[in-house]
This record gives C-alpha cells, structure tokens and sequence, in this order.
C-alpha cells in the first residue's frame, strides 16, 4: 500500500496511489465471485 490521497495534475481532487502487485490474474483472483459447492442453488418456487 503507497497511498489513498495522493495527487496527479489535472486531475481533481484526491487519487490512490496504490499499486497491485501481480497482473491480470491476481486481479481477477481478488474480485472474482465463489460459489459454494456444498450450498445447492435455490429452486423458484411456483407463483
């Protein structure tokens, strides 16, 4: 972590300044979605 509130001309107001660390993959890793295995989807019900 470097820093949330860095500033960068032309542009206002505050800007993060951190770096990740890894490429593509490693993004991806962090923000993808995990579906449970041992969770069963839920069935609709019937109106």
């Amino acid at each position: 972590q470097y820093h949330n509130r860095g500033r960068v001309d032309g542009i206002e107001g505050d800007v993060d300044l951190n770096v990740l660390q890894g490429g593509a993959d490693k993004l991806a890793e962090l923000f993808a979605t995990r579906v449970s295995e041992s969770t069963p989807p839920e069935t609709p019900r019937s109106p």
